[in-house]
């Protein structure tokens, strides 16, 4: 059953345009939603609606909200709101009125969902877009005071950090004023990286005009582009030193692989090429090759190993 303050603003409503109190003011305020009060519906948007056409319509007694609101519901809570009006009657009031309805449609799993949203939200080099995102979640999370500062300092890094603690010398109590430092320390940060980079840029540019390499390809431009037979000459004279070095190298290695022992190839150690020889002839074959012959069988012409 609808209440009498109710009809009283469909009756106020309900009276011609020229009865009507008017506004000094050129434009309108859109009316909130209806709200039905099921779990699918978000409260908070809605009760944020209602909030802010009451302060455009500053000058509104409690009586008039109370009934306004009433008009903007349906379903469930419809149903609260005329269960409130029996139990209050007129004795109730905006204060009362909005205190219950907030804790009776407080979104308890989309502040919580919203907390965990917001401890996971992360800086990505933008830290106004950071900002933005911080805010319309914690409108709903609600997250105030040293928990608020954890968080963001956790997301923005060390380096901003820094950059918020140099420039405010000292701790913020505040959290809006710690919000403000950290932004401008955000945009700082960011204005030093830009410069980096466009330095870096610069400098990699110089880096590639006088690399090296870059001199190298462009003499060897230069070679072929001269072509004839100085450049045939100079790569048959590259190709003859470097056949004679490996030649000289090569004999080198193999006069003195003539002079070692042969069964360095075969044996590991000279306890292995000696296995299976009876000491005394070892003996015998030492006095007869002595020292750089073979213990193994007596000759001179090579070493045991």
């Amino acid at each position: 059953m609808i209440t009498q303050a109710i009809l009283d603003a469909l009756a106020a409503a309900a009276q011609p345009r020229e009865n009507r109190p008017r506004r000094p003011t050129s434009y309108k305020i859109a009316h909130p939603p209806i709200y039905n009060g099921e779990r699918t519906t978000m409260f908070r948007p809605w009760w944020q609606a209602v909030e802010g056409f009451f302060r455009y319509h500053g000058d509104s007694q409690d009586h008039e909200k109370i009934a306004f609101v009433g008009s903007r519901l349906e379903g469930k809570a419809l149903e609260w709101h005329q269960k409130m009006e029996q139990l209050m009657g007129n004795n109730d009031t905006w204060a009362a009125y909005s205190q219950e309805m907030e804790e009776h449609y407080s979104d308890r799993a989309e502040e919580a969902n919203a907390y965990k949203e917001l401890e996971e939200l992360k800086y990505k080099g933008d830290i106004q877009a950071y900002m933005i995102a911080l805010r319309a979640l914690n409108h709903f999370a609600r997250m105030t005071g040293e928990a608020l500062k954890k968080t963001v300092d956790q997301a923005i890094g060390r380096k901003i950090c820094d950059t918020c603690a140099f420039r405010t010398h000292g701790r913020l109590d505040n959290d809006v004023d710690f919000l403000a430092a950290t932004l401008d320390a955000g945009l700082d940060y960011e204005e030093r990286q830009k410069r980096f980079a466009a330095l870096n840029f610069v400098s990699d540019r110089r880096k590639v005009q006088y690399s090296t390499d870059l001199m190298e390809e462009r003499e060897e431009k230069r070679r072929n582009r001269r072509g004839g037979k100085s450049g045939r000459k100079e790569k048959e004279r590259d190709e003859r030193r470097k056949r004679e070095d490996e030649e000289e190298t090569g004999g080198r290695k193999s006069g003195r692989k003539t002079q070692q022992d042969q069964g360095a190839d075969v044996w590991r150690s000279t306890k292995d090429s000696l296995a299976g020889i009876a000491q005394h002839e070892i003996d015998e074959h030492k006095s007869i090759a002595g020292r750089n012959g073979c213990w193994r069988c007596g000759n001179q012409n090579h070493r045991t190993f």
